[in-house]
């Protein structure tokens, strides 16, 4: 870390004043949620929103930067986000990080809770959804996915906690699981269209090794070695 120079800062979080002056977050936690907000003013390229990659190893508290990214967000008007895990055991988890930050007023539902056929009716908050679940589809055909993309709408919040487990990701078309040899989630995501280039992409991961990553938050941050978009999360061919 003491050969990377991190960028300048220019970006003032969106906050309660007893996040910082209570120490809800830690320096570290706090400067990662700045990057984080700092990277989403950014625009790539083709228009999208410059997603943003924590790394920090164990122990750092990366679920309540997740937390306080949320909670930043949501102080600029933008209450709707989706936070992707591994499975949905780990709803609690983030509800504990979102109630660890005084944030009890953000409502915080299971994907599961809604049936695929209809609109999500949740009018603003979070919701959580393991990867499987989100490239399920109902035997009608009505897939997660689109679910998810009309709920969210231009300008939400997309969580990918754990992402480097994303891709071991299986399911059919209604969600049960595959064996490993089977199409993984990698694979699905090629023949996908896009979603709205306005959200706020943030992901989270222990395995900065396997992509060659350090804990920098400003080395972690990156348009090419994870170009993801949420509609390419999808259950595919």
């Amino acid at each position: 870390m003491a050969a990377v120079t991190p960028p300048d800062i220019t970006y003032r979080p969106h906050l309660a004043p007893e996040i910082i002056t209570e120490g809800l977050l830690s320096d570290i936690q706090l400067e990662r949620v700045i990057y984080a907000g700092q990277r989403h003013q950014q625009r790539l390229a083709d228009g999208s929103r410059a997603g943003f990659f924590v790394g920090d190893g164990t122990g750092v508290g990366k679920g309540r930067v997740l937390a306080g990214i949320i909670a930043d967000n949501w102080n600029q008007s933008r209450e709707r986000a989706l936070w992707l895990s591994v499975n949905n055991d780990l709803l609690e988890s983030a509800r504990r990080d979102l109630t660890d930050l005084g944030l009890t007023n953000i409502s915080l539902a299971r994907i599961n809770d809604y049936p695929a056929t209809a609109d999500i009716t949740l009018p603003r908050g979070v919701i959580f959804s393991s990867y499987s679940s989100l490239i399920a589809a109902a035997k009608s055909g009505e897939k997660r996915i689109d679910q998810i993309q009309r709920w969210l709408g231009s300008d939400g919040v997309v969580i990918f906690d754990e992402a480097h487990k994303a891709k071991n990701a299986l399911a059919g078309g209604r969600g049960e699981p595959h064996s490993p040899d089977r199409q993984s989630l990698t694979s699905r995501t090629r023949s996908a269209t896009r979603v709205s280039s306005c959200l706020l992409i943030r992901y989270r991961s222990n395995r900065r090794s396997q992509h060659g990553l350090h804990d920098s938050p400003w080395t972690l941050e990156s348009r090419h070695q994870f170009p993801w978009r949420l509609s390419r999360v999808h259950a595919g061919d």
